[in-house]
């Protein structure tokens, strides 16, 4: 026969572990990754455009269950410019063109950064990413496919004419578990229009 203390040491444990596993869920949910908030950007005016080509391959992959390759930037860091004093803003229009390849079943992912942070508005996930591709089976390393994506960017002036250094890059994410995952760029084209209020 059980002891009443002990069943009560038990109703209590148990109370506590269904609390703690409420606490992880709702802690969970609430760290989750948001996506950028729609935005509406008026009477922008063209001031400068810059472009990058690249007709090399660029090619990372990893090779651990579930694992992020790491991001190989496809063109050099683009240098683009703020041509407004201190305190003033800029919008960058990043549109990216590529053909890109990727190993069956896994994620193939582009990733924009400007001042090493991920643009804002975006839209892109948290990371600068966008997702290209995923889970497909029929995509294959010796068959690329043509890609585009563009994202915006709100930048501001600390000092007069900033720049403000732009990279694009692949990777891919080993999404079906197979413990490797391989992706790699082919001919690629890089547009950068720099707008202002």
């Amino acid at each position: 026969m059980t002891h009443p203390i002990q069943s009560s040491t038990k109703l209590v444990s148990s109370h506590l572990r269904l609390a703690a596993l409420a606490l992880a869920a709702f802690v969970a949910v609430a760290i989750l990754p948001k996506a950028n908030a729609q935005a509406t950007l008026l009477n922008r005016r063209l001031r400068n455009t810059d472009f990058q080509t690249q007709p090399n391959a660029i090619t990372t992959g990893c090779s651990v269950a579930n694992c992020l390759a790491p991001p190989a930037m496809i063109f050099p860091v683009l240098p683009a410019l703020c041509p407004l004093p201190a305190n003033q803003t800029c919008t960058f229009y990043i549109h990216l063109e590529s053909q890109a390849a990727l190993s069956p079943n896994d994620r193939g992912l582009f990733q924009f950064l400007v001042d090493a942070a991920p643009p804002v508005p975006g839209p892109s996930d948290p990371g600068g990413f966008f997702s290209w591709d995923n889970n497909d089976p029929d995509s294959a390393m010796a068959q690329p496919f043509a890609h585009s994506y563009a994202v915006t960017a709100v930048v501001t002036n600390s000092v007069p004419n900033q720049v403000h250094p732009i990279t694009v890059s692949v990777s891919c994410v080993d999404s079906n578990g197979s413990g490797a995952c391989r992706v790699n760029t082919g001919l690629s084209n890089l547009e950068v229009n720099i707008y202002t209020p």
